[in-house]
């Protein structure tokens, strides 16, 4: 006869939870590193794992955008307990349990990160650890907020709920250096992506540009060629924005706006172009083009693309006050004795923008870019008249 063993036991003495503060940031605390255990399992622990995920609904069916993992969050819920652990002894009772719980996760976790802070140290060092060996789980997390409860049907419990976020599920040794540390900038790869892609999309609309004429039906043949005329002049656009971002310019901002703008309208314009067109090709062509000026709306919408503000330092103009600049403040103004407009010698000459588009021109790429393709699409006339008016008004400098 087969003897099967018990389940494991989930006493919190046997698979306990417990809350770890590293602190390496101060060395006069003498212990680094505290951990509380909590005497009685929590009631209820949630963990929630969401995934970034949007779908969309489109005419032909629908699609998914999968960005990953989210982040994680835990809540647990519970009580200290009541009475002391043995009797007649001086262990913690349930009230000293709840004020060492608030301590650990809320009270010192807080105090410590200000205290790294005006200490000129990485507040990120200090870390506060959640540990479950029954769930097994074991990460980094920040106290999104603590809760505590009384109720008149447990009156003698300290109940409790902790929100936290969870920053790391990988625990690694802090750096107790105080030598920065270089790590990657992610950002900039994101960007370096973006403008990879980008480059791609540049191409393939310079391409369509050339064979469009050709590609296009008869019925839509009034509005081939100034599509293609739109078509180039936003691929040089794109072109300006990625030269832009590389030199590190300040135009990149004034430069997005109206790169989105295009995108959006030649995204528009494309699929009602392909609703009017009646044979295969012409609408694969114009799908494949209204592709292209998707992907560059959804490139330049996004934060690969944004850019640092810089301001420009003034101090210099304003100098000391009163006597200030002889005793440790700053010097006067260099230009205290000018007669003329100091900010006209240090303020920058601002380049003209690359891309310039009228009033008319932008009021027709704004009827485009928010005109339904599907519900309520322009007819043929409709479209010629606006892409007139776009082309009239908008150009770009050749890179």
């Amino acid at each position: 006869m087969a003897i099967i063993p018990p389940p494991t036991s989930q006493k919190a003495d046997v698979r306990p939870i417990s809350f770890m503060l590293v602190d390496p940031t101060s060395p006069q605390i003498v212990s680094q590193a505290t951990t509380i255990t909590l005497a009685i399992r929590p009631e209820d622990l949630t963990r929630t794992d969401p995934s970034r995920l949007t779908v969309q609904q489109t005419l032909g069916g629908a699609y998914m955008d999968n960005f990953g993992a989210g982040v994680a969050s835990i809540v647990i819920n519970g009580h200290t307990g009541w009475h002391r652990s043995q009797e007649g002894t001086q262990t913690p009772d349930g009230m000293d349990r709840w004020l060492a719980l608030r301590a650990q996760v809320f009270d010192n976790w807080h105090s410590r990160k200000q205290n790294a802070i005006k200490a000129g140290r990485d507040p990120d060092q200090v870390q506060l650890i959640f540990a479950d060996k029954l769930d097994n789980i074991a990460c980094v997390v920040a106290t999104a907020s603590l809760t505590l409860r009384r109720n008149k049907a447990r009156p003698l419990l300290f109940q409790y709920q902790i929100n936290m976020i969870v920053l790391d599920d990988v625990i690694n040794p802090v750096n107790n250096s105080a030598t920065p540390q270089l790590i990657a900038n992610s950002p900039s790869d994101l960007q370096k992506a973006a403008v990879s892609s980008s480059k791609i999309s540049i191409a393939r609309l310079q391409s369509f540009a050339s064979s469009m004429v050709g590609s296009l039906p008869p019925i839509v043949s009034k509005l081939a060629a100034g599509g293609a005329v739109f078509t180039a002049t936003a691929a040089t656009l794109y072109n300006h924005i990625n030269n832009a971002i590389a030199d590190n310019a300040g135009t990149v901002p004034s430069l997005l706006s109206l790169g989105r703008l295009s995108a959006a309208t030649g995204a528009s314009f494309f699929q009602t172009v392909a609703a009017i067109v009646p044979d295969t090709f012409g609408k694969a062509f114009a799908m494949q083009v209204a592709g292209e000026f998707s992907n560059m709306l959804c490139l330049l919408s996004t934060g690969a693309y944004s850019q640092q503000i810089f301001f420009e330092d003034y101090s210099a103009l304003y100098g000391a006050s009163n006597c200030s600049s002889t005793n440790g403040g700053a010097p006067p103004s260099v230009y205290a004795l000018n007669d003329s407009n100091p900010f006209l010698d240090v303020v920058p000459t601002t380049p003209l923008p690359p891309a310039t588009v009228s009033t008319a021109s932008l009021q027709s790429m704004q009827a485009i870019s928010t005109n339904d393709p599907v519900l309520s699409p322009f007819t043929v006339d409709q479209l010629g008249g606006y892409l007139n008016s776009i082309n009239q008004g908008f150009s770009v400098a050749a890179v």
